[in-house]
């Protein structure tokens, strides 16, 4: 992933988007932490809401493989099925960990 490629596709000056990314980042890593706590919980409706929240700020910034897999809690959170999203919300992780080595 190439921080400055994905700026100029948003037309965005590249340190704007690199203080972006660091904020998507912060919020992201406590909505997943969130998430996992509304999964021991059976709170799928919260799940629903958190994935939907990360999917909407992860497109905004061109992020389109952590929208999907968002996108992938929130039809998991839909079912009620706790193993998916637990499955899922691991990767996700391991992205958002990912993108901060990289700023």
């Amino acid at each position: 992933m190439d921080i400055n490629q994905l700026a100029r596709a948003l037309d965005m000056d590249p340190e704007l988007y690199r203080e972006l990314l660091a904020l998507f980042i912060d919020n992201s890593q406590k909505e997943l932490a969130e998430l996992r706590e509304a999964l021991n919980r059976q709170d799928f409706t919260h799940a629903f809401r958190l994935s939907h929240s990360l999917k909407g700020a992860a497109v905004n910034l061109g992020l389109n493989g952590i929208a999907g897999q968002a996108e992938s809690i929130e039809t998991a959170a839909k079912t009620r099925d706790a193993i998916t999203i637990d499955a899922i919300a691991g990767q996700l992780s391991c992205e958002v960990n990912e993108l901060a080595r990289l700023l």
